[in-house]
């Protein structure tokens, strides 16, 4: 299934920075540069060059980013396709607490990324 440190270093690479990042996901910047610092100890190469708030991909990172980014999109192929057949409805539970707009904003992502549900 689909690596966490995957989608967010693509992420990066599309939103140009960590902090844009961190926020799509919901998540602190610090825990954006963690995951990115933990792939890039795994894979013993460097992914990004880091200057201040740029950012710019090494050629290692841009091999990896293309790898990564079809690795993502077979996944949310399989998840779709699995997913039209496992699963009938669903509920989504929103907490009082929570700000409407960052409750929209995830539900919208999630429509977007397993599309085979259907609200009503």
């Amino acid at each position: 299934m689909e690596d966490h440190r995957l989608s967010t270093f693509c992420m990066i690479v599309e939103k140009g920075g960590f902090s844009k990042t961190a926020e799509a996901k919901f998540i602190t910047q610090s825990a954006v540069s963690h995951l990115i610092k933990n792939l890039e100890e795994q894979l013993g190469v460097k992914l990004l060059y880091r200057k201040g708030k740029n950012i710019r991909l090494t050629q290692s990172g841009k091999l990896f980013y293309e790898r990564a980014k079809k690795i993502l999109e077979g996944s949310i192929k399989s998840l779709n396709v699995a997913g039209k057949r496992l699963f009938r409805s669903f509920y989504l539970v929103c907490y009082e607490k929570e700000p409407p707009a960052a409750t929209g904003r995830a539900f919208k992502k999630f429509m977007t990324e397993f599309s085979f549900f259907e609200p009503f």
